[in-house]
C-alpha cells in the first residue's frame, strides 16, 4: 500500500493488528494461494514493488518463488 503521510502507515498497522484486519489479510493470501497454484513456482522470480513490511513477500517465498521486495 501506499500512503502518504506516517500518519496514514500507522493507521494501516493499527487496522492490521485488528481481528478484522488480520481477516481481511488471511483472506488476500487465500485468494492469492488459489490464484498462484497452478502456477510453476520453483526456481521463478517474483518482485513485490511497494511490499510494505514484506508480509507477502513471506507467503511468495514460502510458496516457492524466489522473492525481492522494494518499498520507500
Amino acid at each position: 500500500m501506499f500512503w502518504k503521510t506516517a500518519e496514514q502507515a500507522r493507521a494501516y498497522d493499527q487496522w492490521a493488528a485488528q481481528p478484522q484486519g488480520m481477516f481481511a489479510l488471511q483472506q488476500e493470501r487465500r485468494l492469492l494461494q488459489n490464484m498462484l497454484a497452478p502456477w510453476p513456482r520453483r526456481k521463478q522470480k517474483l518482485l513485490d514493488i511497494g511490499c510494505g513490511t514484506g508480509f507477502f513477500l513471506d507467503f511468495f517465498w514460502e510458496g516457492g518463488f524466489d522473492v525481492t521486495g522494494i518499498d520507500i
